[in-house]
Formats: C-alpha cells, structure tokens, sequence
C-alpha cells in the first residue's frame, strides 16, 4: 500500500501510515494478540475508547490525542 510502512516486532506489528489531513502528516497502528486487554490497559490511565468489531482485523479501535493524532488499535 503506498504510504504504509510496518514492522513485525515479534509480538506485535507496528504500522505506519502516511495521512496528509491528520496533524503530523500520519497515523499509527498498534496490533495485539488480545485488544481487550490492551484497552483495559488504555481505560487505566483514564482515557476512554470503544472496542468495535472490524471488518479485516477482529476488532478495532481508535485514540485521538488533543491536536488529532490517531492512534489506531487492532487485534489480528
């Protein structure tokens, strides 16, 4: 995919993604073999997302940080 870059770091990927419209000019992807946790983990430290079936990936979910930055968050 032009744009993409991503590296497989044995217990994860790590996914980047060019995206002009964002500030930054991009968008990263964490996977998780179990995003359930990961967003438990992520509602720990007070900040609130919802875990939503994903139409390629088993689910899906996104953080935006106060100046739009998305952090996209998937379990494979």
């Amino acid at each position: 995919m032009p744009g993409l870059a991503q590296w497989d770091l044995g217990d994860g990927v790590l996914q980047i993604v060019l995206d002009a419209d964002r500030a930054g000019g991009g968008l990263v992807t964490l996977m998780f073999d179990d995003l359930a946790a990961a967003a438990e983990a992520v509602r720990g430290r007070g900040i609130e997302l919802e875990v939503a079936a994903g139409e390629v990936v088993s689910a899906v979910t996104r953080v935006l940080d106060p100046d739009g930055n998305a952090i996209t968050l998937v379990e494979a």
